[in-house]
């Protein structure tokens, strides 16, 4: 009986991880990637890593409008991370990606995980509990408009992505 109850039990586990949200590259790669890929090609991805898109009812009555919800997708995963993706109108494009409720052990270690992926900080425009932090390729630059809380024991951000290509 107790080999059954453990063999339950590890099954069970095996579930829930095979099926729990993860995303293994830092948050700004997570968006820059995003960014790239059209409607159809960013649902699967973020369905991929575990977010689960909510259906235009769910969305309805969360408060959007029926017209926004052509060129909007968004998934909650079970860490209660977001991830909002809103297209241009016809869906070919992705124009800004809003990951949100993501938690850190401190702000130092959010701001270092866009540091460490080739973003800088706009000390000029940042301030208080707001962050803006920018990453320029030879395509394009990338922004990252940051808004996060912070108490002893964690801080949590919500992060907003977007590109505009360099002239």
């Amino acid at each position: 009986m107790k080999k059954i109850f453990c063999s339950l039990m590890l099954i069970f586990c095996i579930n829930i991880v095979a099926s729990s949200q993860v995303i293994e590259e830092p948050i700004p790669k997570f968006a820059e990637k995003l960014l790239t890929l059209n409607k159809a090609s960013s649902e699967n991805n973020i369905t991929n890593h575990g977010f689960r898109v909510l259906t235009s009812d769910e969305l309805i009555s969360l408060g959007y409008d029926e017209e926004s919800l052509g060129n909007l997708i968004v998934g909650i995963g079970d860490s209660r991370i977001t991830c909002k993706i809103q297209t241009n109108l016809t869906g070919r494009y992705v124009e800004k990606v809003i990951v949100g409720g993501v938690r850190y052990l401190n702000a130092r270690y959010m701001a270092d995980e866009y540091l460490t992926a080739g973003y800088t900080m706009d000390k000029e425009k940042s301030r208080g509990n707001e962050m803006i932090f920018v990453k320029q390729t030879d395509k394009y630059n990338y922004f990252a408009f940051i808004e996060f809380i912070v108490n002893p024991n964690m801080c949590m951000a919500n992060a907003t992505f977007k590109r505009v290509a360099r002239k």
